[in-house]
């Protein structure tokens, strides 16, 4: 089986595993059935003669077959008697095997169809998964010439707030240690970021629409949807790494916390940015509005998405590394393109 063939199958099976489904992909019956329907089983007197048809051959090939098999006794030789009689008894079987495919029911044949019909719907789903899986995996090369100009977006710390500095401070300390990773989180206010009223709204569009398309891939409900953008600047002449909230949804006061990165304690949004794939989070005993998120590193570590949710198991055995995939992608291209920004 060649590659993509078997990374098809591997798609079906990851995905119906959820529902239960993944018989129903061991093999292809669509064929069996197709050309018959389409081309004259289209309606119920048309189904019950065909049925009748087959209950009728299989009837008289019976009764032929008893009658040669009296008259072999009597003719001498006998070979193409033989013949005939292993023909029909051939015939009989094969009558008998399509007749026993077909429900007595016609309703019951049609639902039959259509759930071919849908199986069918998802092996070519699947196969157009398989060639966009067979791209090239986005690697965890640091895009310097993005995250630069996501940069210029955060204004200078020096210009911000006095808690936002003084927690900045903290984490180019090399001799801070931290017992909490919200120690190195801070709240940046809308004028911190260097945004036009059309670029938050391209932004918040993206996490909308995550959150919405998060129902369908994941299940359940309850999705919120932030997006951190990787930004580097300096500070009293170090340079400061931090995980910046661009965009949240629902929106609220702000875009909420967005964080430093710091030596030791990292946040799970960092973890995430350095080993460069996606992680789950269990944070059920934290008392926030969301249990659990899946985490997401974008292409070039240019940033981290992050898809919560009021359930703290919803992303367990329903996460596959072809929806991140996708998800990583997308999300990096609808920042490009809301942020204006160049590419190579």
């Amino acid at each position: 089986m060649s590659q993509i063939k078997s990374r098809i199958k591997d798609i079906l099976i990851e995905n119906s595993k959820a529902l239960s489904l993944e018989s129903e992909f061991e093999s292809n019956s669509l064929n069996k059935w197709n050309k018959v329907v389409l081309k004259w089983l289209r309606d119920k007197k048309q189904y019950s003669r065909f049925k009748n048809f087959l209950f009728i051959s299989q009837n008289i090939l019976a009764f032929v077959s008893l009658l040669i098999s009296f008259f072999i006794r009597n003719i001498q030789p006998v070979v193409f008697a033989y013949i005939i009689l292993i023909l029909s008894g051939l015939l009989i079987f094969f009558v008998n095997l399509v007749y026993k495919f077909y429900p007595d029911d016609y309703d019951k044949f049609e639902q039959e169809v259509k759930n071919l019909k849908l199986i069918s719907l998802s092996e070519r789903l699947a196969a157009k998964l398989a060639i966009f899986d067979k791209l090239n995996d986005h690697d965890i090369i640091d895009d310097r010439e993005i995250i630069d100009q996501i940069s210029y977006r955060v204004k200078a710390y020096e210009e911000m707030d006095e808690s936002v500095q003084e927690v900045v401070k903290n984490c180019i300390n090399p001799i801070s240690r931290f017992s909490s990773s919200r120690e190195t989180n801070v709240r940046l206010n809308y004028d911190d970021l260097d945004l036009s009223e059309e670029e938050k709204i391209k932004l918040c569009q993206i996490t909308m629409e995550i959150s919405g398309i998060a129902q369908d891939l994941f299940g359940g409900k309850g999705y919120t949807s932030k997006l951190y953008l990787r930004s580097i600047k300096k500070f009293r002449d170090e340079e400061v790494e931090a995980l910046v909230a661009f965009s949240r949804f629902p929106i609220k006061e702000d875009f909420g916390s967005s964080w430093i990165k710091s030596r030791g304690n990292l946040s799970s949004v960092w973890e995430c940015l350095e080993k460069g794939h996606e992680k789950i989070v269990d944070i059920s005993k934290e008392g926030l509005y969301y249990k659990s998120f899946l985490a997401i590193c974008l292409p070039g570590r240019i940033g981290v998405l992050a898809i919560h949710n009021e359930d703290n198991d919803v992303f367990e055995n329903n996460v596959g590394k072809l929806e991140c995939k996708a998800l990583a992608l997308v999300t990096r291209q609808l920042i490009i393109e809301s942020l204006d920004l160049k590419t190579l």
